[in-house]
């Protein structure tokens, strides 16, 4: 319910957030149905951007929050990331049956919902290597996609080994390991 002192202004925002939030928490709960799990694919960036401190608009259970205590900016902040959730491909689940069908289709696996959300994951986020490759002007992938041509026929372990030459200031804990998967997988379907 919306709070009575509210302008106008105020009062359609948020009319318009809570429109877009149950559209949205109709997908996310589409989407659990079908991987079962929480926060996959577009869902994460979501929950991600929902959660910080200064919104503070993702729920418990898993769903955008809609809250008459927002401010303007933050009912405008929310309504932006909700819209662009609904916007992409991977918030629908036939979205992600054709992201599943395009990758299995470009590696010639088959991929559960597990390490398919974790490619998407790293597909969308794998620009943290360019901390230790740096990015090129030239080329959309940078140095790293260079020297993963280079290694595209090792093997996780190698591949790994050869590498973490460039992992001058991160130790090799669980989610770099991760992220590390990730990343040689989506590199493979890329490049393979």
């Amino acid at each position: 319910m919306a709070k009575t002192n509210m302008t106008p202004y105020e009062a359609s925002l948020f009319n318009e957030m809570k429109k877009l939030a149950k559209r949205a928490n109709q997908r996310i709960v589409r989407l659990e149905r079908e991987t079962g799990f929480q926060e996959g694919f577009a869902t994460k960036q979501l929950a991600d951007y929902l959660s910080t401190d200064s919104l503070n608009a993702w729920t418990p259970k898993g769903r955008v929050g809609v809250k008459s205590t927002l401010s303007a900016k933050q009912m405008k902040d929310v309504i932006k990331a909700t819209k662009k959730f609904l916007n992409q491909e991977t918030s629908r689940v036939a979205g992600v049956k054709a992201y599943q069908k395009r990758y299995e289709d470009k590696t010639g696996l088959k991929l559960t919902k597990e390490r398919l959300n974790a490619l998407f994951q790293a597909e969308r986020n794998y620009t943290w290597i360019y901390e230790y490759f740096g990015a090129s002007e030239k080329t959309a992938g940078g140095i790293f996609w260079d020297w993963e041509r280079e290694h595209k026929n090792d093997d996780f372990e190698t591949w790994l080994d050869n590498i973490r030459v460039y992992l001058y200031e991160r130790t090799l804990d669980e989610k770099l390991y991760n992220d590390l998967l990730s990343l040689y997988e989506y590199a493979k379907g890329v490049n393979g």
